[in-house]
């Protein structure tokens, strides 16, 4: 087995072969001249076909279920972006650190100062490429973007101020883990590669409590409450005009 070919497999919640994984692989990809247009037109879909928020499970379930869903965060698009890259025949992996839970303020307030954070790594001519531009989808960014400006603060609304929700598949791109000073202590901690979420979760390490019950009674209504100040804030977007052709 060569180095890359765990990051090719399929693991139970990274499910590459689920039919409808390999589907939107197929029509995403095609005519695609690379593994680099492929790559970015993949992070295109996950980005804005899968609406940020958070679905009642949480980050619990398969990558195919994030896809029929529409709706994710950090760690289950994360998830999604991983398999259908596997699908497409490029090695990727999931990297977990600590966040500051600022960055999700005020749509969510978790308790205590970080919360699990999860982006790619996407190895593309011969470097692992770090990612999680593919979080946020555009019209969101667009307007949690005008918030955060207004503020006067570098994170809030989903977002880092100096992130960007675009990648060309040649560099790292972060729009909520810019690790790069600018917000003090935005990380408290790497955790390092994983298989999958639920491997991260058997080390002990994670945050959010796996208690069915504390997500049912707790849990499900924060994130529901979340999810309404998530549309209202991409309803408020400007609509961009529209482009006009010579």
């Amino acid at each position: 087995m060569n180095d890359t070919a765990p990051f090719l497999e399929a693991t139970d919640s990274l499910d590459r072969d689920a039919p409808a994984v390999r589907a939107a692989v197929a029509r995403v990809a095609a005519g695609a001249g690379d593994d680099v247009e492929r790559a970015v037109r993949i992070h295109d879909f996950v980005r804005d076909q899968v609406e940020f928020g958070w679905a009642p499970t949480f980050d619990a379930g398969r990558a195919s279920e994030t896809l029929a869903r529409r709706i994710g965060f950090c760690n289950t698009k994360t998830p999604l972006f991983v398999s259908m890259l596997r699908a497409a025949g490029i090695p990727a992996r999931i990297h977990f650190a600590g966040i500051d839970t600022r960055l999700l303020a005020p749509l969510i307030e978790p308790r205590g100062p970080y919360v699990d954070h999860s982006y790619a790594e996407v190895l593309l001519g011969g470097r692992w490429l770090h990612v999680d531009s593919y979080i946020v989808d555009l019209p969101f960014h667009r307007a949690a973007l005008e918030r955060l400006r207004a503020s006067g603060r570098t994170i809030g609304f989903g977002i880092h101020s100096r992130g960007r929700p675009t990648w060309d598949g040649r560099s790292d791109s972060f729009v909520q883990f810019v690790n790069d000073g600018s917000s003090p202590a935005l990380s408290d901690v790497d955790f390092g590669i994983h298989a999958d979420v639920p491997a991260f979760y058997a080390t002990g390490k994670a945050r959010t409590p796996r208690n069915p019950l504390f997500r049912f009674l707790v849990l499900r209504p924060v994130l529901a409450a979340a999810n309404r100040r998530v549309r209202a804030i991409r309803a408020s977007a400007e609509p961009r005009p529209a482009s006009r052709t010579s």
